[in-house]
């Protein structure tokens, strides 16, 4: 049997440096020798989303991207987002924080008990009434 290894060398030389380059897009780079599981959360979800970015989907699925980060983290990684949605990649987002909804959503589907109860452009669902007392109790505004 015969092995190419400097094939598989350069192919594992072009996956670190394509790595580094997303690591670099994210403003992370100086992450790249790092145990992801030692940064702070909120390089950690940059670290996953350019992971992502590596398989080089068509379409992404993010689900509460932001939980837990600073509103500082928040911004920089909402700007990827919309970066990677301004480049083609079809993203969904599943999220509970209204800033986050209003600043990436341009179509919001809500669903309440399993059940869409609103749909279409994102700040019209938002003034909807129903959706305003289901997530807000009664007289509650988005």
């Amino acid at each position: 049997m015969v092995v190419n290894l400097s094939r598989s060398v350069e192919e594992e030389r072009e996956g670190y440096r394509e790595a580094l380059q997303i690591l670099d897009y994210f403003g992370i780079a100086e992450l790249g020798d790092r145990v992801v599981s030692e940064l702070p959360f909120g390089q950690q979800r940059l670290v996953e989303l350019a992971r992502a970015i590596l398989t080089r989907p068509r379409v992404l699925l993010l689900d509460e991207p932001a939980v837990g980060l600073s509103s500082y983290d928040v911004e920089r990684l909402n700007v990827k987002i919309l970066e990677l949605a301004g480049s083609g990649v079809a993203i969904l987002v599943t999220d509970h924080r209204l800033e986050v909804v209003r600043r990436l959503v341009g179509t919001l589907t809500v669903l309440s008990h399993g059940r869409v109860i609103a749909e279409g452009p994102t700040e019209e669902v938002l003034r909807n009434p129903l959706v305003a007392e289901t997530f807000l109790g009664k007289g509650g505004v988005v």
